[in-house]
């Protein structure tokens, strides 16, 4: 029974110390201006020749920052598990790891197709978390899934057709066909189809974020996880959505994400600010978390268009900090529902008689 704990945790530690050691031995900072990676830290391999599809990948600064995240959030995630799990721990680890490396492998990708595999990647384990091992009701646990898994499926078709749109684009101005990020960045595209392709990017992203209106999926996947807080701190976990519109939207599509800017800049104000009203009158306290964790969402997507260098600094801590902090509030509150069976916030006045410290 311990094969499965010790064999994620000694591959999610392994990983981590590959990251530490990248990011103390080379010229790596938290932000950089550089749109290309570390040449030194690249590899790319064939994979399907005929379609332009590489095995391309790659880190700078922004990435480490981001896999340092992920594996010591992952680290956590594990260790929250580690005695609370009790059925098919084997199967509990093995989507625990597969979530994590989609998510390593998007924050790595510079070909588009890989980014998208990747993308997907972290959809189908997921699924099985929330279904198999909710807290509440089976059905209710699978109405959940189920609920992710459409908004999660609605933001990767919109991705696999802008990502089509960008390619066959290319591959009409140059006669080459590829998925390679720095061909497809070296090239600018027609302003009408940059807006296009843009904004099924920017649609992809905000649902996995989430942005108001695409953030009922969020809701349910965090009321109905398991109370060790290991599926919870998957959930705060998934980045991959502010980078994403960093690394293509800002990039790729420079001209077009100015002009829509300001529409970008409105919802991030309004989900800022709906989350944050709506929080407030919350008595589940994992659904006060996760509306706190839209509006700090809706900060993040100022931040990404506001045009200022400070602020994109700010917003790589703002992510950091709202990922770890999230996180240990999940962990808080699964450890005093493990204590007081309910999430009831009204419930859970003098806790004090009941919980002198939380291990």
């Amino acid at each position: 029974k311990d094969i499965p704990r010790w064999t994620a945790l000694i591959g999610i530690g392994l990983t981590l110390l590959v990251i530490v050691k990248i990011w103390f031995f080379e010229d790596y900072h938290i932000y950089q201006k550089q749109n290309y990676p570390h040449s030194y830290h690249q590899l790319i391999l064939p994979w399907i020749s005929s379609l332009g599809i590489e095995f391309h990948i790659a880190v700078d600064g922004f990435s480490v920052t981001m896999l340092f995240l992920t594996s010591f959030l992952g680290i956590i995630a594990i260790l929250c598990s580690w005695t609370e799990i009790k059925k098919n721990e084997g199967f509990f680890y093995l989507n625990i790891m597969l979530v994590l490396t989609g998510t390593i492998g998007v924050f790595i990708s510079f070909d588009l197709f890989l980014f998208f595999f990747f993308w997907e990647i972290i959809l189908i384990p997921t699924y099985f978390l929330i279904a198999l091992w909710g807290q509440e009701k089976k059905d209710s646990c699978i109405n959940a899934a189920n609920k992710f898994f459409i908004y999660a499926q609605a933001s990767g078709l919109m991705m696999l057709a802008s990502i089509l749109l960008l390619v066959i684009s290319y591959y009409k101005n140059n006669n080459i066909l590829t998925f390679n990020y720095d061909l497809l960045f070296s090239k600018p595209v027609d302003q009408n189809l940059e807006y296009i392709v843009m904004l099924g990017f920017f649609l992809a992203f905000i649902i996995k974020m989430p942005i108001v209106p695409f953030h009922g999926w969020l809701l349910d996947f965090h009321e109905k996880s398991s109370y060790c807080g290991a599926i919870d701190i998957i959930g705060a976990l998934l980045k991959t959505a502010p980078y994403g519109l960093l690394r293509y939207n800002k990039i790729l599509f420079p001209h077009a994400t100015e002009s829509f800017a300001p529409i970008a800049i409105f919802l991030g104000f309004f989900s800022m600010f709906y989350g944050a009203w709506v929080a407030f009158s919350q008595i589940n306290i994992k659904r006060l978390i996760a509306y706190s964790s839209i509006s700090h969402m809706g900060l993040i997507l100022i931040s990404i268009y506001s045009g200022s260098e400070i602020a994109l600094q700010g917003l790589v801590i703002q992510i950091l900090s709202n990922s770890i902090s999230t996180s240990a509030l999940f962990i808080l509150s699964g450890q005093i529902y493990r204590h007081l069976k309910t999430q009831d916030i009204s419930q859970m006045g003098g806790l004090w008689t009941y919980i002198y410290w939380i291990p």
